[in-house]
């Protein structure tokens, strides 16, 4: 027995199959879509040392190397993290320098 779905859409309670279409405006303000270049400024790669300026070819060497890309230097990013204070690791330093038998 098939089960009847109901969806909420402008104040009120319809049938899935009967509920009136979701208005459909415009994606962007802009006159036209987002283009993403493969382009970027020249860029030594950690992973194998060679210096690439196309970022599919760089995402491709450091896949190649085992490696994979995490976070990113933006400064937007920054904002977010004025008032973060890392936890201390000296002592866990410390700690492990002992266990480990000095250094």
């Amino acid at each position: 027995m098939a089960r009847t779905r109901y969806v909420w859409r402008f104040g009120e309670l319809y049938e899935a199959d009967k509920a009136p279409p979701l208005p459909r405006g415009p994606r962007s303000a802009l006159p036209c879509p987002a283009i993403r270049t493969d382009g970027m400024e020249p860029l030594q790669s950690m992973a194998d040392g060679q210096t690439y300026d196309s970022k599919s070819a760089y995402y491709r060497s450091v896949k190649d190397a085992g490696c994979e890309i995490v976070g990113d230097d933006r400064k937007s990013f920054d904002a977010g993290f004025k008032d973060y204070e890392p936890d201390p690791v000296a002592p866990d330093i410390a700690r492990a320098i002992e266990e480990l038998g000095g250094a």
